[in-house]
């Protein structure tokens, strides 16, 4: 984020990555980049041969067959994967490993866990094309959404709740989001096309072959992401620019009916609701364009930051994490 963080929105997006390597803001040989690659090639060495090119479906297989230690997952698996294993082996729920700050080698990049944003995984609403139902069903949504409704849904289902207070479903207690830490940053394989998978082929490659060092990782993947992102990102904004069209169709339609119904105050809820979707689907999201665009093509027009706060907040975390209070 001190680098790279252009926008200054608290996080660091493809075009920024981007535009952070091009300008040698960024790059692999930064100590924290580096250590990524580090680790990876630490860990790999534990993995079974052919990892890189097993299937969700495969690698569920061999872990319930006890011919896999751990598994990468989810709230969505924990239910399948602990009555697969059912009678075998029991299964328990871990977070990643995390170096601690008195690590020799990665201790000094260990600024605390990472952030988990709050989200909620699926909406509900009520159609309009069903009146004669429409109090029952929001009846019904409502009580989903309480405190004692959402608690019974996430427990039929195996979720995590999303109504503050809500009680969380006991496999799932490991799941519980952390809400203190670093926000997960830099997203190299996502300006799409070419790039993304060049970065899948080095990469793989850089797992699975002995011989296929950091170095050559470095080396081969980067010149190609500086020289061919631009164009990746070109294409990714005329496909922005080809959904864009249906927002002008939504908008037309919704205007049509507005003037249908003939005259209306400015405070009418209609023209509220027309005009914040103008807003929110068409002008700030060109504003939010054209900005990124002169970024990507030009390269940054001010500095990174303010983050003048950050040190003492690193400091504090690491504190907050240090070995003695895990």
């Amino acid at each position: 984020m001190q680098r790279a963080d252009f926008n200054r929105d608290g996080t660091v997006g493809a075009d920024e990555t981007y535009v952070a390597f091009k300008t040698k803001r960024l790059g692999f040989d930064l100590p924290s980049m580096h250590a990524k690659l580090s680790v990876a090639e630490h860990l790999q060495q534990f993995y079974q041969t052919g990892f890189t090119g097993l299937s969700r479906d495969e690698g569920v297989f061999l872990f319930a067959q006890g011919r896999a230690v751990f598994i990468s997952s989810g709230t969505w698996d924990a239910g399948s994967l602990i009555a697969i294993a059912k009678g075998k082996f029991e299964v328990g729920i871990m977070n990643f490993p995390h170096p601690a700050s008195n690590d020799p080698e990665y201790g000094s990049l260990a600024l605390g866990p990472v952030y988990d944003p709050a989200g909620a995984g699926f909406p509900f609403a009520v159609t309009r094309f069903r009146p004669e139902n429409t109090e029952l069903a929001k009846a019904f949504l409502q009580y989903l959404s309480s405190l004692n409704g959402n608690s019974q849904l996430n427990g039929i289902i195996g979720w995590i709740p999303s109504v503050s207070g809500a009680q969380m479903p006991d496999a799932l207690a490991k799941f519980a989001p952390v809400n203190q830490g670093m926000f997960g940053t830099t997203v190299i394989d996502g300006l799409g096309g070419k790039t993304t998978v060049k970065w899948q082929q080095c990469f793989s490659l850089f797992q699975t072959d002995p011989s296929y060092t950091i170095d050559r990782f470095i080396k081969e993947f980067t010149q190609f992401y500086i020289d061919q992102g631009l164009s990746d990102w070109q294409e990714q904004q005329r496909d922005w620019r080809r959904a864009i069209l249906n927002n002008d169709r939504f908008l037309a339609g919704l205007r049509g009916q507005l003037f249908a119904a003939g005259e209306s105050r400015g405070d009418d809820p209609r023209w509220i609701t027309y005009r914040s979707y103008v807003a929110g689907r068409q002008v700030f999201p060109e504003v939010g364009h054209e900005g990124q665009r002169r970024m990507v093509e030009n390269g940054p027009e001010r500095p990174v930051g303010p983050y003048e706060f950050l040190p003492d907040a690193i400091e504090h975390l690491k504190q907050q994490f240090s070995p003695s209070k895990q």
